[in-house]
């Protein structure tokens, strides 16, 4: 096993395939900063382009698009309020008020390196679970994905803990639209009303940023505000400043950010859960540990 993990390291000495590697990264950035688009969408995009390369940087390219592209949509979550992707709208519950209030470079800083070093973490685990993630994986039926599921819509009560019924109406609203397209088990569709558009279900994207950025760019507009107030922050030296604070935050709540890894890596692992629920989760579970719990929310 080390051998491998040696091998694939020193795939990276060739000048070519590190230097797609590093072209990957740049261009899952971008396109994760384009709302709706995100990794999946790039790598099919650029799939037709990578016949007849070396195997190694193609499969390179491909890989550092979908794993950077998080990246990108979780800043035009932090600086628009405008989530690309389902995991990003976490994000923005927290981050796009940091903007509001003039700390952008912050919410950058604690983003950029608890997404690295996340990533880093991610790898040591990876080596570690290998023996064990096949069995894992394989024991998970029907009944573990629904108590897992159960266990995302429970941190409702956590997230919504000020406003109850509030919380409630919008786990009901969220069960609901999930109802809809074709069921596979009975082969009916639901709530599709003769429209083939629905028969495939509603996509996260465009409902997120449906109910995230377009009810904030409504509110923009009808009051004609800015999003962040005139002089609330400068460019250049401060907001350098304000990212090497983030990333001291980051050391500071090392531990939280280090449970987080941890549940996210191995939800992440249970096909048919993916990030999406796991981001979920590990902001409920930051919200409870919190002595502060009141403050989530407000940037």
């Amino acid at each position: 096993m080390f051998e491998v993990f040696a091998q694939g390291f020193l795939n990276y000495i060739d000048p070519m395939r590190f230097g797609f590697m590093l072209f990957g990264v740049v261009i899952g950035i971008i396109i994760g900063i384009v709302p709706a688009l995100g990794g999946i969408v790039a790598m099919s995009l650029l799939l037709p382009h990578v016949f007849g390369m070396e195997q190694i940087a193609a499969l390179s390219m491909l890989v550092a698009i979908h794993a950077i592209s998080g990246t990108g949509d979780a800043i035009t979550s932090i600086l628009m309020g405008i989530p690309g992707s389902g995991p990003a709208t976490v994000v923005l519950l927290d981050g796009f008020p940091m903007t509001r209030k003039g700390e952008p470079g912050r919410a950058l800083g604690v983003m950029m390196c608890a997404d690295t070093m996340g990533a880093l973490l991610g790898v040591g685990l990876a080596f570690l679970m290998i023996p064990i993630v096949r069995p894992l994986v394989m024991s998970f039926g029907n009944s573990e994905l629904f108590l897992l599921i159960l266990m995302g819509l429970s941190f409702l009560a956590i997230l919504s803990r000020e406003s109850p019924v509030k919380g409630l109406i919008a786990g009901f609203a969220g069960i609901l639209l999930s109802l809809i397209g074709y069921q596979h088990s009975t082969g009916v569709d639901r709530f599709a009303f003769g429209n083939q558009f629905l028969l495939s279900g509603l996509d996260i994207v465009p409902v997120v940023l449906g109910l995230f950025a377009g009810a904030e760019m409504l509110q923009l507009a009808i009051f004609k505000e800015t999003i962040i107030i005139d002089g609330a922050v400068q460019a250049g030296k401060e907001l350098r400043r304000q990212f090497f604070i983030g990333v001291k935050d980051v050391f500071q709540h090392k531990w939280l950010w280090f449970r987080s890894c941890v549940l996210g890596y191995v939800m992440g692992l249970i096909p048919g859960i993916g990030s999406e629920l796991a981001v979920w989760v590990s902001y409920g579970q930051a919200k409870q540990t919190s002595r502060h719990p009141e403050l989530f929310g407000t940037g």
